[in-house]
């Protein structure tokens, strides 16, 4: 639950600054968009060859997220997601899916993919700098 917790929050952290042009309802379906492709290629990681495959989609998703962090006002997304039950309840059962995949990629030691390893470690281990550092008591 932690790790969903704080997935959840890097996730609508990563939604933040309204441009004039871009609506609360336009940005919501772009953070849908990027939270849904983040799921689609955690899903498809299931052995070494996948999860080395996966790195770089996930790190260009990581960028498009970040990106939009960098485009959003975070109060008028929040207001409008919880103005839109819907729309809510779509984002936390695409929040829950990732948290489960990634719950299963490091369960399964990330399928021996270093570089998986570290680019996933910090979002399961928030407290601990890297991944060969043991989190925080």
């Amino acid at each position: 639950m932690k790790q969903f917790l704080f997935l959840s929050g890097i996730c609508v952290a990563a939604a933040c600054g309204v441009h004039a042009a871009e609506s609360a309802e336009s940005l919501c379906a772009t953070l849908s968009s990027g939270l849904t492709a983040q799921r689609d290629v955690l899903a498809g990681v299931q052995d070494s060859y996948t999860a080395s495959a996966a790195v770089s989609a996930l790190q260009d998703n990581f960028r498009f997220l970040h990106a939009l962090h960098e485009r959003t006002d975070t109060n008028e997304l929040w207001r409008y997601i919880e103005n839109h039950p819907q729309e809510k309840q779509q984002l936390v059962s695409c929040l829950q899916q990732i948290t489960i995949h990634l719950m299963r990629i490091e369960k399964a030691d990330y399928y021996g993919c270093v570089p998986l390893r570290e680019l996933l470690f910090p979002m399961l281990n928030p407290a601990a700098d890297t991944p060969d550092a043991e989190p925080a008591a």
